[in-house]
């Protein structure tokens, strides 16, 4: 199994790859982009509604 996507060369970043790497997820897929960090979102729950927060502004855009 392989993991496609695109990683900072941040802390959080290393400890994600390093992640997929020690549960035998492939890595080779990986790219790792300096000044970049990963795009995070949190889910927040009100009522039964879901609601989203961003945290992208320094992540790696894809086309």
């Amino acid at each position: 199994m392989e993991y496609f996507t695109v990683l900072g060369k941040d802390r959080l970043s290393d400890e994600i790859y390093t992640f997929l790497q020690s549960s035998g997820i492939g890595v080779d897929n990986i790219a790792r982009v300096v000044d970049r960090q990963p795009g995070l979102y949190a889910i927040h729950l009100k009522e039964g509604e879901r609601s989203f927060t961003y945290w992208r502004e320094n992540s790696q855009q894809g086309s």
